[in-house]
């Protein structure tokens, strides 16, 4: 996981998995975003932590 704190002193993590895909995305507020990637490593959707898809990618 990689922190990144901004001069405000809010702070987004990131969460990769093995094949260096960015999986998870903490917002300063707590919110969660995962993201979600074909066999191809292209990118299928993004979705916050209540399961809502925020964006489809085609």
């Amino acid at each position: 996981m990689i922190s990144v704190v901004d001069r405000l002193g809010r702070e987004i993590r990131y969460e990769y998995d093995s094949r260096n895909r960015l999986v998870k995305t903490i917002l300063p507020d707590g919110t969660e975003q995962l993201n979600r990637y074909d066999f191809d490593n292209n990118p299928v959707s993004r979705r916050d932590t209540n399961w809502q898809a925020t964006q489809r990618f085609r």
